[in-house]
């Protein structure tokens, strides 16, 4: 027979982390800077963005964040849908994750926390180093014109981190997060037909964007 008995002191302990430390509760507000590599990331880069958070209680935090870094699309993937050798496709990654974090150890100055939460990518391409590739290998070329299209969806993460209070209203923070991603793209290869017409063939691939971040920052907290 199972053991129930820790649900309601689960229940206890989150209620009693709300109400006693109800007047502790607060808003932060900072910035980070966070290397981001590993996973499917083709360049080791550097993101930097921002992040707030509301305390529930000293047990308990939602944070909202946003990231911005740069990378490219595999090699690996043009080179399956037969582009022209030299082809590149750039992406601008912009990141917005929510948080929940639970505090598994804390005391005046410090806290340590570990969290889970669901991101979403907003991925613009500049499909420009296909192109470049396809005008230099002139007649030669199978395709005239290209166009890539990522969609966007809903990802996971989780994280591990901690908090130093420097002043009342200051606290810097260290923390890493995996995040796991993965994106619908389309592709668009434009080819010369037959009377100078042109055909428009559409490649469907599924991108992994994981990545591993390490973020550090600092907070205000009102």
């Amino acid at each position: 027979m199972k053991n129930h008995s820790f649900i309601p002191c689960l229940c206890t302990l989150v209620l009693l982390g709300g109400t006693s430390q109800a007047l502790e509760r607060r808003i932060t507000d900072g910035l980070h800077i966070a290397p981001v590599t590993s996973g499917d990331i083709q360049d080791d880069t550097i993101a930097f963005g921002w992040q707030g958070a509301y305390d529930f209680s000293r047990w308990l935090t939602t944070e909202i964040s946003y990231s911005y870094f740069e990378d490219s699309l595999p090699l690996s993937i043009l080179d399956s849908i037969l582009l022209p050798a030299g082809s590149g496709v750039d992406t601008h990654v912009h990141e917005v994750a929510v948080t929940g974090r639970i505090h598994i150890w804390h005391n005046e100055v410090a806290t340590l926390y570990a969290g889970a939460g669901i991101n979403m990518l907003f991925i613009n391409e500049d499909a420009e180093g296909v192109n470049r590739a396809i005008a230099a290998n002139g007649a030669s070329s199978l395709i005239s014109g290209f166009s890539v299209d990522i969609k966007k969806d809903l990802g996971y993460h989780g994280a591990i981190g901690g908090e130093i209070s420097l002043h009342k209203h200051w606290e810097i923070f260290a923390e890493w997060r995996y995040v796991l991603q993965e994106a619908e793209t389309d592709f668009n290869l434009v080819s010369p037909a037959a009377n100078g017409q042109t055909a428009t063939r559409k490649i469907d691939r599924d991108i992994g964007f994981n990545h591993q971040m390490v973020r550090f920052g600092v907070n205000y907290r009102f």
